[in-house]
């Protein structure tokens, strides 16, 4: 995500995805709408062709 207002931030590198939370002023705390971003990205990392090359090996 490039949005810098996004509460998660996803950077990919080959197979592996950093996942960085940007909530500072509350110090990343979980809340509803941090926890839905979190199930956001588990789902689009879940979902992504970049990911699932393990299989061709």
């Amino acid at each position: 995500m490039t949005n810098p207002d996004s509460l998660i931030h996803i950077i990919h590198l080959d197979q592996v995805a950093i996942v960085t939370l940007n909530f500072a002023k509350k110090r990343n705390a979980i809340n509803g709408a941090m926890r839905n971003a979190l199930i956001d990205v588990q789902r689009a990392v879940n979902g992504a062709t970049i990911f699932n090359h393990a299989e061709d090996r």
